[in-house]
């Protein structure tokens, strides 16, 4: 069959911002340049049939590890629980399952068709730059599902640069002898109901796993039919004591600041959070872990996972050969055979492993957002907040005309380690605010009433509440800034942030 060459379509359209992709971070920027610039022209371009980005392949019985109200695109709320006056309520039971996601980001969809200015190509793949105008403008190429070639004139190209990639959307990781049976978790409850597998190797240690094994617990799976494979120990958070009833959002975060200054190290504070019940770990007997990725856990479900005793602790599965022996360690320092505990034809392997923290901990300090031409998405200047941090680019691209300026306002995580980045990240998130701030006095009140940040005043009790947790006896403000001061003079002996941040030189106020 002689292969379909690709049709090479005259330039159809032109738009100010040609964006590449419709997940998260694509959506969040856009609504917030359409709301900001509303005259600026969006072509939006995907390669999956609708938004949702990693969403559009989610297992089944996925939730939201964060609470919905900040989750999403500002202009409009995901949650399901408003006050008399319609704001978004904060409660942290309260978490969008897969399919509402999906649901939701139809939604913003349709509202970002409502404008004129706004059009968007689905089925497609960005190609490449073809060439630049002399106004300052480039061709882009994208590829329809059916080869054709799109060209689009645009002024600025976005990209993100995350690499949110699940089980459905890889190919398996190592090899896997063709007599074993091996799923994706997306596949776990048509396992389960057909009566086929009893039991059950669920590999990976993150949220993906969590959920898995709690699912089939619930379903009615006995713990004893469960063996876990989990390459390292993991640092969870428990959903309930962060935000307990009966104390306010500044008394919790009251006590995570006085945490970090009461002590020397980023694995000190994880293990004082843990002694009062904020953060657990799946078996306090074992060594301290080196892994925080921000998973959220119910008191209950870890319980739950507890009873799961068929552990297996070796690193990384090589192979998985006939009869479900799986293989760890490497040819150099020599390989060590796990065997089933159970019959391998009536045993199924469940991948749910992630790689590389979804991406945000591969950017350097080096790397640059705002370019010639170009934005590119990816470092979180929120911590574990894709939604805002991508709301925060789009404002500055909206309100600060000069590139060097918006770039000297960002500052984000760089380590590959998951619990220096989490305290880099945090540091970024202060030293984005302040310093955008400064440069940008009106930015502000962006971010106090962003419905993605976490610590909005709409959530709160308002903007004085907040100014009074700052400035009155909390002393939020000054002992956020000894915390900073902290970590920028190196006083915290397993994390360090980076030089060029702490030294970077300060925009010029109101240089917008």
């Amino acid at each position: 069959k002689q292969e379909r060459l690709p049709n090479y379509k005259m330039v159809t359209d032109e738009c100010d911002y040609l964006v590449v992709g419709a997940g998260t971070s694509g959506m969040s920027f856009i609504d917030t340049l359409l709301t900001e610039k509303p005259n600026t022209s969006v072509i939006l371009v995907d390669r999956n049939a609708k938004p949702g980005g990693h969403w559009t392949t989610a297992y089944p019985f996925v939730q939201l590890n964060q609470h919905n109200c900040f989750y999403g695109v500002n202009s409009l709320p995901l949650g399901k629980k408003f006050d008399r006056r319609g704001n978004a309520v904060f409660d942290y039971a309260d978490r969008a399952t897969g399919e509402e996601v999906l649901q939701y980001y139809e939604k913003v969809l349709e509202k970002f068709r409502t404008k004129p200015n706004f059009k968007v190509h689905f089925g497609c793949e960005y190609r490449q730059e073809e060439s630049s105008t002399a106004s300052s403008s480039c061709v882009h190429s994208i590829r329809s599902s059916d080869g054709d070639i799109i060209l689009i004139c645009c002024k600025k190209l976005v990209m993100i640069h995350t690499k949110v990639i699940v089980p459905s959307m890889r190919k398996v990781p190592f090899p896997v002898h063709e007599d074993v049976n091996y799923i994706i978790v997306n596949d776990t409850i048509r396992a389960k109901m057909g009566g086929k597998y009893t039991h059950y190797v669920v590999l990976g240690a993150g949220k993906t796993s969590l959920d898995t094994i709690i699912q089939l617990l619930k379903l009615g799976v006995d713990q004893s039919s469960i063996k876990w494979v989990i390459s390292q120990d993991v640092w969870y958070f428990i959903r309930e004591k962060l935000y307990p009833k009966g104390k306010t959002h500044y008394e919790n975060l009251s006590t995570f600041v006085d945490t970090c200054l009461a002590v020397d190290s980023g694995k000190d504070f994880l293990l004082k959070l843990e002694d009062i019940g904020l953060a657990a770990r799946l078996d306090p007997h074992r060594d301290t872990p080196t892994i925080m990725k921000g998973a959220l856990i119910s008191s209950d479900d870890l319980s739950l996972l507890r009873t799961v005793k068929d552990i297996v602790r070796l690193g990384r599965v090589k192979s998985i050969e006939a009869g479900g022996i799986m293989m760890f360690g490497s040819d150099d320092e020599g390989l060590q055979e796990v065997h089933l505990s159970s019959d391998n034809k009536s045993t199924v392997f469940v991948d749910c492993m992630s790689e590389n923290f979804y991406g945000y901990t591969s950017f350097s300090k080096d790397f640059k957002i705002f370019e010639p031409n170009r934005i590119n998405l990816g470092p979180l200047l929120v911590v574990l907040n894709p939604s805002l941090s991508a709301a925060l680019i789009a404002y500055m691209e909206a309100k600060i005309s000069d590139d060097e300026t918006k770039n000297a306002c960002c500052f984000w995580g760089t380590s590959k380690n998951s619990i220096e980045y989490f305290f880099e990240s945090f540091y970024g998130q202060i030293k984005t605010f302040i310093v955008l701030m400064k440069t940008y006095p009106r930015s502000g009140r962006f971010i106090l009433y962003s419905r993605t940040n976490v610590d909005s005043v709409i959530y709160h009790g308002g903007l004085m509440k907040f100014l009074w947790a700052q400035f009155g006896p909390r002393q939020l403000k000054v002992k956020v800034g000894k915390m900073i001061e902290r970590m920028e003079f190196g006083e915290y002996n397993d994390f360090q942030i980076q030089k060029e941040f702490i030294t970077r030189t300060i925009p010029p106020a109101g240089n917008s």
